[in-house]
């Protein structure tokens, strides 16, 4: 039976992980040669091929991408108890987050919460951003676990597991006179409204111009925006209409002093956890999970 040394294996995960033996190289403060000797050892210990050329590259076979799946889960283990051994528990742990645009922050802080009632202390370290720059972070080990209203695209080059979180809809609100005036003749009223919106191609605007369309009601969009803490207040303002997902609409409505027209069930929000490993084991995202699982988004 073959057995596996985890200084060739290191050696290995660094070129995969880098893209190249030369910026591994680079990394590791080693030579070529000596990086290409224990790559060919642990192929001929394994008895398979783990790098195929492409181009003037080089590229996982898919005995490599199986190897390398592991390897990821088998070195980020030895960081951890690495971690573990240093602090002994006496010091917060670390957990890296990302955070999606399509994902209020309500809904953050509600998704987090857990994390906070672990017996180790737990230090968040949180960022914002689109789901493919926060996805690469994933896959590099940057990030412990990504937030997000949709799943890693399909042939991307992150192999990011998708947990779960929930489905939910939307929740129309608007400041008191404006509200009033809608309310009673929607969704029709919506014709001709003022909205303010994500941008488009977010997970929440395809979902609102998709129940729209369905509904003949064409809004008047007067401000798309990134920025929820900016939508809100223009809201609050009394300048438009907003959608929210309606597992948070209670908490705004009653933070920004809004009222609610109505609900488009049928405009369904995903919500997902991505991480890299098959079953986490950070025990600040097992918890995310668990208190999920008890309590799912809906």
């Amino acid at each position: 039976m073959a057995t596996v040394n985890y200084n060739h294996l290191f050696y290995f995960w660094m070129v995969a992980r880098e893209g190249s033996i030369a910026a591994a190289c680079l990394r590791l403060g080693v030579t070529q040669p000596a990086v290409s000797s224990q790559i060919a050892r642990l192929e001929r210990s394994l008895g398979v091929k783990l790098f195929e050329k492409s181009g003037r590259g080089l590229a996982l076979t898919p005995s490599g991408t199986t190897v390398y799946a592991y390897a990821d889960e088998i070195f980020a283990l030895g960081k951890e108890m690495l971690e573990t051994l240093e602090r002994g528990g006496r010091r917060p742990l670390r957990l890296a987050v990302g955070v999606t645009d399509g994902v209020p922050p309500t809904l953050t802080h509600h998704l987090l919460a857990p994390t906070q009632r672990l017996t180790r202390p737990v230090r968040l370290v949180v960022q914002h951003g689109p789901l493919a720059r926060l996805s690469a972070e994933l896959g590099a080990r940057e990030l412990d676990v990504v937030l997000s209203a949709e799943r890693v695209p399909a042939g991307s080059a992150v192999r990011a597991r998708a947990h779960p979180l929930g489905i939910c809809g939307l929740t129309f609100l608007a400041a008191a006179a404006l509200a009033a005036e809608l309310a009673e003749r929607f969704p029709s009223s919506l014709d001709g409204a003022p909205f303010i919106t994500p941008h488009p191609g977010t997970p929440l605007r395809r979902a609102l111009d998709g129940w729209l369309q369905v509904s003949g009601a064409t809004p008047t969009i007067i401000a798309e925006m990134d920025d929820w803490a900016a939508m809100m207040l223009l809201a609050q303002s009394g300048a438009g209409v907003v959608a929210l997902p309606t597992v948070v609409a209670e908490e705004v409505r009653a933070r920004h002093q809004l009222e609610r027209l109505g609900e488009a069930g049928d405009a369904t929000q995903h919500f997902f956890a991505l991480t890299v490993e098959r079953r986490p084991r950070h025990p600040a995202v097992v918890a995310l999970l668990e208190a999920n699982r008890a309590d799912p988004i809906r």
